[in-house]
């Protein structure tokens, strides 16, 4: 991991940052073939020593996932959701595999996962059974609106750390 992501986590388990929750994809995979080949890391042990709540989780499983979330809006720390999946789950030869890690799958290789989760849809079509989920990035708020979104949304050590921060940085 790069230092200042590491710099990152540190921060955010030094400040109690409680509202961070992380989905890691832990599928073990690099672009280069597996994680082990260059990584061993113990990423749980690494964000508790630096202050986070963790959990090792299905990434394939959605109560799982949903059960993790809700613990983790329960406690008083950043939480690390750990979710072990195979990467390209269900493709015929390249589900688990570096094969599949920033290349296209092909037409064979896509109707796997769709047949393996039963998805009748069309390549980037979603279901209006799925709820939609507004994702909204700090760029369209612009300063003042990230500012007002996290002014009181955030824990007192936070909300310091943002005027700090606010005042450092160059005013649009």
């Amino acid at each position: 991991m790069e230092g200042v992501s590491q710099e990152a986590i540190a921060l955010a388990g030094h400040l109690k940052l409680s509202r961070l929750i992380v989905l890691w994809d832990d599928n073990g995979i690099s672009i280069d073939g597996s994680i082990a080949l260059s990584d061993s890391t113990d990423q749980i042990a690494r964000f508790e020593a630096s202050g986070w709540a963790t959990a090792r989780i299905d990434g394939h499983n959605a109560d799982e996932i949903a059960a993790a979330i809700e613990t983790a809006r329960a406690s008083d720390r950043p939480t690390l959701i750990a979710c072990k999946t195979t990467i390209s789950f269900g493709a015929p030869t390249k589900a688990g595999t570096s094969g599949c890690h920033g290349s296209p799958l092909g037409t064979d290789e896509i109707a796997g996962p769709c047949k393996t989760l039963d998805w009748p849809y069309a390549p980037f079509e979603i279901p209006e059974t799925i709820p939609g989920i507004a994702v909204l990035p700090r760029t369209s708020l612009g300063t003042s609106g990230w500012r007002r979104l996290t002014t009181n949304a955030a824990p007192p050590s936070l909300r310091s750390w943002n005027r700090t921060s606010m005042q450092l940085s160059p005013q649009p």
